[in-house]
């Protein structure tokens, strides 16, 4: 099968037109010279892996259709007996690569043999090595065909099903912070001993794209593809974030509609009012200690739902039993004892940080520690011996609610809520600035090809336009940047001075075509001292597809990378 047509038929069917209406005997060899050039900027990578590890859904997240879980049953089904031919597809961010999903490799086939025949069907430049779990002999046999294949190509690796593998450790009591590590080692450590050494091993889920490594493995393909070795993905992700998914959504949502210059101020305004978002805290106690007492003190004794005052968003949840409760459904855990945590509840707090949930504790009897110190003197030594030593630690009385550390408490839990809050902002403008940068990818490639049909001046005056485009798009532009620094309350100057790309400012063409324009050759520059009439005049610069794409490209990198600066700054809480 042939990779699809580098050009769209929409965009044929114009510059056919075009270039007929200027001058109609060079038009077909125009189109055919644009079309070769094109196709000299494609990149092919191939995703390959075994049968049902996912490479087709891997592929379509890549596309921006992650595959959705209408039917449950179809995910358990039998593979088809005829394996589905290579498919190539290019996605619409990156209009310069061609993913082909790659038939996966059967249990009775020769790994040779298949590495052989589909790494013959296009001039791969990249390879995405899909496993769904730790590689098995025939699968370390086809690691190793590649490697004979097509060893200095550069090589990502996918665990799949880091969800499905996430739930089994939940309901097994291992701890989520160790999952992704784990994850990684189960595929490195074989793919190490078959000789093979990636660029990064990812472990993702193909339903749900915005979690685990997706995002590193985007930044990473974007920069192979686009070869910008300025993008650096970053460290692979090491432990799941402390926010709960509810609330990344729910200040997603918040920004939904608007441009990237808005977003600062939806998001302070979400922020100061605590309402918007939730923030659940489960309160477990042991047997006797007052924790029920301790919620109505907390929170009034209003009947329904327990709201802490002054912070409306935030709930407690009533709970008794620490052997039932999962911390990575609450956002805090407040545990509260009389005396010492029993081994459930240590358990308890060690899987809360674990999953990177915030913990405090609080010990309910400390009018009983007035006459007899030992106990909260034994409950510090627990916390040591359990490695909880920096846990906080309140000291309450049951039948004084209102007496020592009560207020304290109180006003560590609305912190605490805040803070939480605050820590989605690098996720959120992340996901955020990364939507803008697919579309602003998408018109380069448009762009670039439209540029490269313009005289050399109207070409100049079309690459400062897209510049200009773009910069406004992430924001960078004055008229965005002077709107977020006052609904900061910040100087102009602190959001400028995070822009490091010379072309988010404002630039002319002539500037633009300089930068682009070959060096003249030896030849033009010694013709050019010739005074006598008649000398072969300096070969002007041409604007090719090639430098017009990687021009607007690198740009649109850099300006993303520009922008996450700039919201951060402007997202910041003073």
């Amino acid at each position: 099968m042939t990779a699809p047509p580098v050009l769209p038929r929409s965009f044929l069917a114009e510059t056919e037109a075009l270039l007929a209406a200027q001058d109609p005997a060079v038009a077909p060899g125009q189109l055919r010279a644009l079309e070769g050039a094109a196709k000299g900027l494609q990149v092919h990578v191939a995703v390959l892996g075994p049968r049902r590890a996912g490479t087709s859904s891997l592929v379509q997240a890549l596309l921006g259709s992650p595959p959705r879980l209408h039917d449950p049953h179809a995910f358990f089904q039998p593979p088809p007996l005829t394996p589905v031919p290579p498919t190539p597809h290019v996605p619409p961010a990156l209009p310069s690569a061609v993913l082909w999903d790659l038939p996966g490799l059967g249990p009775d086939e020769v790994p040779e043999a298949y590495v052989t025949q589909l790494l013959g069907l296009a001039p791969f430049a990249c390879l995405v090595l899909v496993l769904p779990g730790p590689p098995g002999g025939n699968d370390v046999a086809m690691v190793r065909a590649v490697q004979a294949r097509a060893r200095a190509l550069p090589c990502l690796v996918v665990r799949t099903g880091a969800d499905l593998a996430l739930h089994t450790a939940k309901r097994r009591g291992h701890t989520i912070a160790r999952l992704l590590p784990q994850l990684r080692a189960q595929v490195s450590e074989p793919l190490a001993r078959a000789g093979l050494k990636p660029l990064g091993i990812a472990a993702v889920s193909t339903l749900e794209p915005d979690r685990f490594d997706f995002a590193w493995l985007e930044d990473a393909l974007v920069r192979e593809v686009l070869q910008l070795p300025m993008l650096d993905p970053g460290d692979l992700l090491e432990e799941l974030p402390a926010v709960r998914e509810r609330t990344l959504r729910a200040l997603t949502e918040v920004c939904a509609g608007g441009s990237l210059a808005e977003a600062p101020g939806l998001l302070r305004a979400a922020l100061a009012d605590a309402s918007q978002l939730p923030v659940d805290v489960a309160v477990v106690g042991e047997p006797g200690s007052g924790h029920t007492s301790l919620i109505a003190a907390l929170c009034g004794n209003a009947p329904g739902i327990h709201t802490l005052p002054g912070a409306p968003g935030l709930t407690l949840w009533d709970l008794s039993d620490a052997g039932t409760v999962d911390p990575s459904r609450y956002d805090l855990l407040l545990l509260t004892t009389s005396n010492v945590y029993r081994e459930p509840f240590i358990r308890l707090a060690r899987a809360a940080v674990a999953a990177g949930r915030a913990l405090i504790m609080a010990r309910t009897q400390v009018d009983v520690d007035l006459r007899d110190p030992t106990g909260s003197v034994g409950l510090r030594e627990q916390l040591v011996q359990e490695g909880l030593a920096e846990t906080r630690v309140f000291l309450l009385s049951s039948h004084e609610p209102q007496a020592f550390e009560l207020g304290r408490l109180r006003q560590a839990l609305a912190e605490e809520a805040a803070g939480l809050q605050r820590a989605a902002l690098p996720v959120i403008i992340g996901r955020l600035v990364r939507r803008e940068r697919r579309q602003v990818l998408a018109e380069a490639w448009r762009q670039a090809l439209h540029v490269c049909l313009r005289p050399m001046e109207d070409a100049g005056h079309g690459l400062a336009t897209a510049l200009q485009a773009s910069a406004a798009t992430f924001g960078l532009d004055e008229a965005s940047l002077t709107r977020m620094a006052m609904a900061a309350k910040l100087e102009l100057r602190e959001l400028q001075a995070q822009i490091r790309c010379p072309w988010a400012q404002m630039v002319q063409p002539s500037m633009v075509l300089e930068a682009m324009a070959p060096s003249p050759s030896l030849a033009a520059r010694l013709w050019s001292y010739v005074p006598f009439w008649g000398s072969p005049s300096v070969p002007q610069p041409q604007v090719t597809l090639e430098a017009a794409y990687h021009l607007l490209s690198q740009a649109a990198v850099e300006m993303a990378l520009d922008a996450e600066r700039v919201l951060l700054r402007a997202c910041t809480l003073g």
